[in-house]
């Protein structure tokens, strides 16, 4: 006969335990491989962050989340990456601030980011009502970050920046508020250790803006927009501030031929930056045509013809091959050189005859389609090409602005300035 056996209670218990600690031993197993896959994926996010690969930022964003939807980290960086887009998914990167919020993540990050989200719904609002609706939207976000919260005191100078935008004020008071922030970093060991690299970002972005007054150039303003480029260089928009700023700096600055020859170097450093990234940022490459624009019309004032001329030449037949500005711009930098004072019949000559061929060219184009731009081109085109057959003696060329002037006036029959100018073509032909 085989053994008999039976369960004594010691022997249930010990068999209990031995079961209870198995399951206990598998349920730590399986937390513990969670976190790993939570803190891999973590990893991961943050690395193709850095690498600015959004798309697996995305996905591993999504990993951690679906591991923990209560993973904070994972989700702020899903709003960082929905925000920091050439073209900003606010209604996204909202959404997941709100959802941290709802989770009760209790840090001033998600105030922050909304702050910014309503501050940039009110940069594109045209409308003054609904614009000042988002500030003090973006305020209250801000105000609720706590006054601890630099990164919150910067979001708040912001939008005094914005608002005085805006309304046509003056954006010195906005500075100092930038310069206050600036000068506590500068101050207190504490704080700097405290601030975000978006932050500083954020800080030296509106110390530049603030320090561009619309009419002056300010070497200040450039230095704050370049470090914050300096600090976040796959963030375009500082890169088109600072362009532009270099544009107002050609805009509105007077140069001789020699010193305008000592900005070649800084025009050519800038350009080398910003041309291989032209096509991949519609934004910058709109801010580089305007910053190589105004870099031709200063030649233009500088007397330079050879070398505004090329400028001109290598936008319309390089970059900006079906662009307007271009055209005009060759339109509008001749006649400037052509008010010079003093100029010698023979170069008067050149500037009437390669005027007359930019307008020629601009006509061609087919962009100028209001009437009363066509009836402009006609007129200065009949102008131009009767003082140069005056001055050549040429009875071809008078008669061509003749025509030119008819033609205006078939578009325009009442406009009294090429009424006139036609007349006084005639009388020369009779004479």
């Amino acid at each position: 006969m085989g053994k008999s056996s039976h369960w004594t209670l010691p022997a249930i218990v010990e068999l209990a335990v031995a079961g209870v600690l198995v399951l206990l031993g598998l349920v730590f197993l399986y937390l513990g491989v969670q976190d790993h896959r939570l803190a891999s994926a973590a990893v991961s996010a943050f690395e193709a962050y850095d690498a600015n690969d959004t798309s697996k930022v995305a996905g591993h964003c999504a990993d951690a989340l679906e591991i923990d939807p209560t993973y904070h980290p994972a989700r702020q960086l899903f709003a960082k990456m929905y925000l920091e887009q050439e073209s900003p998914d606010l209604d996204s990167a909202e959404k997941e601030y709100r959802a941290l919020l709802a989770g009760g993540y209790a840090g001033p990050n998600a105030h922050v980011g909304l702050g910014v989200i309503a501050l940039l719904r009110a940069g594109r609002e045209e409308d003054a009502a609904a614009a000042a609706n988002w500030i003090k939207t973006s305020r209250h976000a801000f105000q609720d970050a706590g006054e601890d919260c630099l990164e919150a005191g910067i979001g708040l100078a912001h939008v005094a920046l914005l608002e005085n935008l805006k309304s046509g004020r003056s954006l010195e008071p906005v500075r100092r508020l930038f310069q206050k922030i600036l000068s506590r970093l500068e101050k207190d060991a504490t704080a700097r250790a405290s601030i975000t690299r978006d932050g500083l970002v954020d800080l030296y972005a509106g110390l530049g803006r603030s320090a561009c007054d619309p009419s002056v150039y300010r070497e200040e303003a450039a230095m704050w927009i370049h470090t914050s480029h300096y600090y976040a260089p796959d963030w375009i928009l500082p890169l088109v501030n600072l362009v532009c700023i270099d544009a107002q700096k050609y805009a509105t600055r007077s140069f001789t031929r020699e010193t305008i020859q000592e900005e070649k170097p800084a025009m050519r450093a800038l350009a080398l930056v910003v041309e291989p990234l032209l096509a991949q940022h519609p934004a910058l490459k709109e801010a580089h045509l305007h910053r190589q624009l105004a870099i031709a019309l200063a030649f233009s004032r500088a007397g330079d013809l050879s070398e505004f001329q090329s400028r001109i030449r290598r936008l319309r037949l390089g970059l900006y091959p079906d662009r307007i500005e271009p055209l005009q711009t060759e339109v509008l930098g001749l006649a400037g050189l052509m008010r010079t004072e003093g100029l010698k019949s023979s170069t008067l000559a050149n500037y009437l005859t390669k005027t007359v061929e930019a307008i020629d060219r601009l006509w061609k184009h087919g962009g100028i389609t209001d009437n009363a731009e066509r009836v402009t081109l006609l007129n200065n085109s009949g102008v131009f090409l009767f003082r140069l057959g005056v001055l050549l003696k040429a009875p071809n060329r008078i008669r061509e602005g003749e025509k030119r002037l008819k033609e205006a006036l078939k578009l325009d029959p009442e406009n009294r300035l090429v009424n006139r100018n036609l007349s006084a073509i005639k009388g020369k032909i009779k004479r």
